[in-house]
């Protein structure tokens, strides 16, 4: 049996997946414009060795990590180096995955990109303004947790 820390309800509880034997993990993966360090490393190899006891639990896992390639910080490194945003990211990203996979890590399921996706967050984005979860300023745009019930507690 498997108990996890649930920081919501502050106490460690039995896991139990919401769908019979299969877990769905999704990890915020790296913003890709710098070589792989001591912070990119730690969710990977963690991540990887909770699939594995999962799957060792007798769970199917879907484990998706995203790969971050459209960022101001990835703008400037470009511009600071005279290449594209792309073929910085390209680099970067191909030097994740080597390093991940050279710390013995087991890739994720899926990785998709951000910028396959650009079109997708933006009408997401339209449709929570639209229906008052979220709101623009001149900073961002920010979702409206107090139409969330139970935010935070």
């Amino acid at each position: 049996m498997l108990k996890i820390y649930n920081t919501l309800t502050q106490q460690k509880e039995v896991f139990k997946p919401i769908h019979k034997n299969i877990v769905n993990m999704y990890v915020c993966g790296p913003t890709v414009y710098g070589d792989i360090h001591l912070g990119n490393a730690r969710p990977i190899i963690f991540f990887d060795v909770v699939k594995r006891y999962l799957t060792h639990l007798g769970y199917h896992v879907n484990y998706v990590s995203n790969i971050t390639d459209v960022d101001d910080k990835i703008i400037e490194k470009a511009k600071e180096l005279k290449i594209t945003e792309d073929e910085l990211t390209k680099t970067y990203t191909k030097n994740f995955l080597d390093m991940s996979i050279k710390i013995g890590s087991v890739l994720p399921d899926q990785m998709p990109k951000a910028t396959d996706y650009v079109t997708h967050m933006i009408k997401y984005i339209g449709e929570l303004i639209q229906h008052g979860d979220a709101y623009a300023k001149d900073s961002g745009v920010y979702f409206r947790v107090r139409n969330v019930k139970d935010y935070g507690i």
